[in-house]
């Protein structure tokens, strides 16, 4: 008898508890679990969708794109008309490599807080 070994990570499987279509490649994800569990990111598919074949027919395509919808209890997302599915793991995988504006804004010093422009602090102006 063969035993098979599984390896657990500790992180349980991404999985979407809802999305919105948000532009011609871009969905609104509601993280159900995952490393992102509990957050709403805005994510634009356009790296994956440009990138594999398998997705041709949603470029260019914002009427297709628009048919967007849960499968598999949110484990992934498929659109009408396409036999392809794109797994939550590998848009979670997107959503985590994409600094969104928050994020940004979080991470970068206020400038001007005193009133002084950004750069003059390193002696820029």
């Amino acid at each position: 008898m063969n035993e098979i070994e599984m390896v657990d990570s500790g992180l349980p499987m991404a999985r979407i508890a809802a999305i919105r279509v948000a532009g011609p490649s871009t969905l609104e994800i509601t993280w159900a679990k995952g490393a992102r569990s509990g957050r709403t990111d805005l994510v634009d598919l356009t790296p994956v969708i440009g990138t594999y074949k398998a997705y041709r027919p949603l470029r260019s395509n914002p009427k297709m794109f628009a048919t967007a919808h849960l499968i598999e209890d949110g484990d992934a997302i498929a659109w009408d008309g396409l036999d392809v599915d794109m797994a939550a793991e590998t848009i979670e995988t997107l959503a985590e490599s994409i600094k969104t504006t928050v994020d940004i804004r979080i991470s970068v010093p206020q400038a001007g807080r005193s009133g002084t422009p950004a750069g003059e602090h390193a002696g820029e102006g």
